[in-house]
């Protein structure tokens, strides 16, 4: 899965967990690099953080599903229920505080990989 952060220490930490928790992580620190990844390595998630910096992760947000039939976790540092409400209107499968809770994180990941 696709790991969006801007944060360079925080993209390391959610790539952990999400190795951790036996998936495969492709960090990606912007809307370029991912597009690099994107050709070249199988993807099934996207974490999203809302703020990218080449571009909006909601904006990513609403083209991700349509583009690639992805499912979306959207990750911010701050808790504002309308963003909450625009992203998960938007298609996310999820709308995560950081720092996110392992427990959390699985609990999502693995009712995806049942579901899908």
């Amino acid at each position: 899965m696709a790991i969006f952060d801007d944060d360079a220490s925080v993209l390391k930490a959610l790539a952990r967990l999400v190795q951790s928790l036996g998936y495969m992580a492709v960090p990606c620190s912007s809307l370029a690099e991912f597009r690099r990844h994107l050709a070249a390595t199988p993807l099934d998630c996207v974490i999203l953080d809302v703020h990218l910096p080449d571009g909006s992760g909601l904006e990513l947000l609403q083209q991700l599903p349509a583009l690639l039939g992805l499912p979306v976790i959207m990750v911010t540092a701050g808790d504002d229920p309308a963003l909450r409400a625009d992203c998960m209107a938007a298609g996310a499968v999820a709308y995560f505080v950081k720092p996110l809770r392992r427990s959390e994180l699985e609990l999502v990941l693995s009712s995806l990989i049942t579901l899908g």
